[in-house]
């Protein structure tokens, strides 16, 4: 009796002892490796939005906010749209950033309301601020702490009309609510490795029916886990949940039970997940790249095509064309009807050029200044083009507006290698082409009084 007693508690020992070392290894791989994708959703995830707001703000008049202009009515809409992307974000903190030296930087604009940053406070410096202010977007990779807490942030350059970086947009991620879900992961994998070794323990002494109750309470509290993260990703733009809990039951401590293969209930929903992240990051990359007004691409998508075009001009590989236009008789329809009418003959344009030359090739790169990007197009083809352009503007109407027409001076130039060195040198032909067309139309007009 004793030596049977002495081999199950031997076996009890020696299963445990295993159990427990697969726990400790199994446990480290999995809080490494939920670190690690934590921290690179929080990351892309900011990243994304320092973006969006980057594209979405003015960098002419960003540039332009002094101390003075603190509480006036231009500084405080912007603040207003400051505010729009802290409250509908879910963000700890974002904030406009200008540089005052090599290294050095402080607030522009902040729209906390109860301890905001105030205009010319120092920040600290990080890499990743250093590398925005010389136009690449960047996350910090370590935390930075302040008077107003300790944060993951990451930073986005703001353009202005010249291409020049004009400001930051920082955006900050709460610290704690990071170390939260850490801490939350060890107690799983803790609670893990205790059920674990108690189940182990189980199967020797008792062999009974309660090893599978025991396995499937582990699952519930991995399940539990899972709904937690899943909870989380419910809240992130773009999701699109069924309720797949029809199957799930709750026990007398209110802890959820899983019924059937509970392997393949957790990998659907960690696939639902992942799908669900990949949709929002799509949808924040476009919104990045768009311009919510026209609905064609904006001045970072254009900077990001102007590169690569000259990189195929480096190669000896570029063959395209620009073609330049400049909304005709705005400031006179903005005097005369007001800014609403003003935005409508801008949006008119933009569809005109849109029904021509196709969305993924325009881009507006100022108030009122679009640009179209063609490959492999010759001369003869741009100046057809010009011609159905000019036939839809003299076939746009606005009921509300009758009186308004529009009209858009044209400008084109193909590169041509033997003159062109760099993208620029072909805008810049294309641009005073533009100018030409827009003193011809302004004489007509003169003419025509």
């Amino acid at each position: 009796m004793l030596k049977k007693i002495g081999f199950t508690a031997k076996m009890i020992i020696g299963i445990s002892v295993l159990l427990l070392l697969a726990n400790i290894v199994l446990g480290f791989v999995m809080l490494s490796f939920s670190k690690r994708a934590m921290m690179a959703l929080i990351s892309e995830r900011m990243l994304d939005v320092a973006n969006v707001a980057a594209a979405s703000i003015d960098g002419d008049i960003l540039e332009g906010i002094t101390a003075e202009d603190v509480g006036s009515p231009e500084y405080n809409e912007m603040l207003e749209e400051f505010k729009l992307f802290q409250n509908n974000m879910k963000l700890e903190y974002i904030y406009g950033i200008q540089q005052t030296g090599e290294k050095e930087f402080a607030f522009l604009i902040d729209p906390e309301l109860d301890d905001p940053g105030f205009f010319g406070e120092p920040i600290e410096y990080t890499d990743a601020l250093y590398a925005a202010s010389k136009g690449t977007p960047s996350v910090d990779k370590d935390t930075t702490s302040d008077r107003w807490g300790t944060f993951y942030s990451a930073y986005s350059p703001v353009y202005n009309s010249k291409g020049e970086v004009a400001g930051i947009i920082g955006v900050d991620f709460d610290a704690a609510w990071y170390n939260r879900q850490i801490s939350q992961i060890i107690v799983a994998i803790a609670l893990m490795s205790v059920f674990s070794l108690f189940a182990g323990a189980l199967i020797v002494f008792l062999v009974t029916g309660r090893i599978r109750s025991e396995f499937k309470l582990l699952n519930s509290r991995i399940g539990v886990l899972v709904d937690e993260v899943d909870e989380l990703n419910r809240s992130l733009p773009g999701s699109d949940h069924s309720d797949s809990d029809n199957d799930e039951q709750v026990d007398n401590n209110g802890i959820k039970v899983y019924s059937g293969e509970h392997i393949d209930e957790l990998n659907e929903k960690i696939q639902n997940m992942q799908k669900d992240i990949k949709r929002y990051l799509e949808y924040m990359k476009k919104q990045a790249y768009m311009d919510n007004m026209t609905g064609v691409k904006n001045k970072t998508a254009y900077l990001k095509i102007v590169e690569a075009l000259n990189n195929h001009i480096y190669s000896g590989m570029a063959d395209f064309s620009v073609a330049v236009f400049d909304v005709n008789g705005l400031k006179s329809v903005n005097d005369s009807y007001g800014h609403e009418a003003g935005d409508l003959l801008i949006c008119g344009v933009a569809d005109c050029i849109i029904d021509v030359f196709g969305g993924d090739r325009c881009f507006r790169i100022g108030g009122d200044e679009f640009i179209v990007i063609m490959m492999n197009t010759q001369e003869k083809d741009i100046r057809e083009f010009f011609s159905v352009l000019e036939d839809n503007f003299n076939k746009w109407k606005n009921e509300k507006y009758e009186n308004i027409r529009l009209s858009a001076a044209m400008g084109a130039a193909r590169y041509v290698k033997e003159i062109d060195s760099n993208y620029n040198s072909v805008f810049r032909r294309a641009d005073d082409d533009m100018y030409d067309n827009k003193k011809k139309h302004y004489m007509k007009l003169e003419q025509e009084k």
